[in-house]
């Protein structure tokens, strides 16, 4: 399934995507920052994620309340999510509603208002999501234990909520740094999809962003070629107010905190107890970047390995031993290091050792010649039957188109990416296997019931 993309710049640097996806009246507004919480201060973390909720209180044109109203009194929602490398927030309007999109969105780009009161209610707010997500969740603190072994030297080693102690002390010096630094057009991507016209969608962006200050660019588009709109024709403006006394921001220069990667050198096993009720084993394996071959000969593997109750890991350890209640494999990748990890929720009578074990069988047996070229191709044929899936969606399309072009740099390589699958053979996943599925490559996390240590 191809998307048609059409991709520029604006002569104050923001990157804009364009979709034409048309069969339901519905667009996405998705407006994203090359600013996750790997950008946090190592005294910070937490930082981007606080942002994002305080980007939902209120902007110098429009409160929070005011913009929840006016996107539901027309048919739309938003919602946003922080990750390791990029923060997204995105609106869901009927396609008549563009013009309000873009320039309810557009406000992002000009400065917010939180005031103290603000600040008070969004710490609230996050310490509960963390105190619900991983504090006092069963295996709540995998990502927070892992991520700083896994990546110890950068800005991957703290989770994305942060630390309590952080979070309390965020100040509105922190803020406003943070948002100064990071929340302007050169440091962002606009991806627009849906039933749109180019011509008409063109015009509205370059009404409402335009003028917004940032570092020069050529504005000229760079992207898979020129498309010419034939969609619905003129949108009629319906926002709520002048835009034109936006408080524009001073443009600082762009500006990205360094994080450089490093070789893994905190592999180990270790046991954590927990308040659960059945023992887990959590195997993390330190890999390289999202978008390079390595990440996808192993994205390959890892559907070998559990997708599907016919998988290796879920035939052994679920209906061969009945050593576990569920288990999986992901690859989780990002722009400067990835890992791929396996998850194995024991039964109770089984040890995590003795779970190990039979994983560390399945791995060795592949890193031995064991893969079948029948395993390869329907693991493919999953992950791209899965990709089109998703990309059949708008909201979804919308987030890969922003992914694509923030990330890793041209939006159209959303088009390209079953070819990447389709590259990767036999030799490709064992050479990588090799390489980086070794035990002094990887971090090993048993979890067990906190009641086991009381005996």
């Amino acid at each position: 399934m191809m998307l048609e993309i059409k991709e520029k710049y604006l002569n104050n640097g923001l990157k804009i995507v364009m979709c034409k996806k048309q069969g339901m009246p519905v667009i996405i507004v998705n407006s994203a920052f090359h600013a996750g919480s790997k950008n946090d201060p190592p005294d910070k973390t937490g930082l981007s994620h606080f942002i994002e909720h305080l980007m939902f209180t209120g902007t110098a044109n429009i409160s929070g309340g005011d913009f929840d109203g006016i996107l539901s009194a027309n048919g739309g929602e938003s919602n946003a999510f922080t990750a390791n490398d990029y923060t997204s927030y995105y609106l869901t309007l009927p396609s008549s509603g563009l013009e309000l999109g873009l320039w309810l969105d557009s406000d992002k780009f000009t400065g917010f208002t939180a005031d103290e009161e603000s600040l008070r209610i969004q710490k609230e707010v996050v310490l509960e999501e963390k105190l619900q997500v991983h504090d006092n969740s069963p295996y709540g603190t995998v990502e927070e234990e892992s991520s700083k072994r896994l990546f110890p030297s950068n800005g991957y080693r703290w989770n994305i909520v942060g630390s309590a102690g952080h979070i309390n002390s965020f100040t509105h010096e922190d803020v406003n740094k943070y948002y100064h630094e990071f929340y302007k057009p050169s440091n962002a991507i606009l991806t627009i999809a849906g039933d749109i016209d180019y011509d008409v969608t063109e015009k509205l962006i370059n009404k409402y962003y335009d003028d917004i200050p940032g570092r020069s660019g050529d504005g000229s588009g760079n992207g898979s070629g020129d498309v010419s709109g034939n969609g619905s024709g003129d949108v009629s403006g319906n926002g709520s107010g002048d835009t034109g006394g936006k408080k524009l921001l001073r443009n600082a220069g762009e500006k990205k905190r360094n994080n450089p990667d490093t070789h893994f050198i905190e592999a180990g096993e270790e046991v954590i107890f927990d308040n659960i009720s059945l023992p887990a084993r959590f195997i993390f394996y330190r890999i390289p970047e999202s978008g390079s071959k390595e990440y996808y000969a192993l994205k390959v593997l890892s559907s070998v390995l559990s997708a599907g109750e016919s998988s290796r890991l879920q035939r052994r350890l679920i209906h061969d031993r009945n050593y576990a209640n569920e288990i999986y494999s992901y690859v989780s990748g990002m722009e400067l290091g990835s890992f791929l990890s396996i998850s194995c929720f024991c039964n109770e009578d089984t040890a995590t050792e003795e779970a190990g074990k039979e994983i560390d069988n399945i791995i060795d047996d592949i890193l031995n010649g064991g893969l079948k070229d029948t395993e390869i191709e329907k693991a493919k044929n999953k992950i791209k039957t899965n990709y089109i899936i998703k990309l059949q969606s708008i909201l979804q399309a919308a987030d890969k188109l922003t992914y694509f072009g923030l990330i890793r740099g041209r939006a159209s390589l959303v088009n390209e990416e079953i070819e990447k699958y389709d590259a990767i053979n036999k030799s490709d996943i064992l050479n990588t296997a090799k390489e980086y599925l070794k035990k002094n490559n990887r971090v090993v996390l048993n979890y067990l019931p906190a009641k086991v240590k009381e005996q």
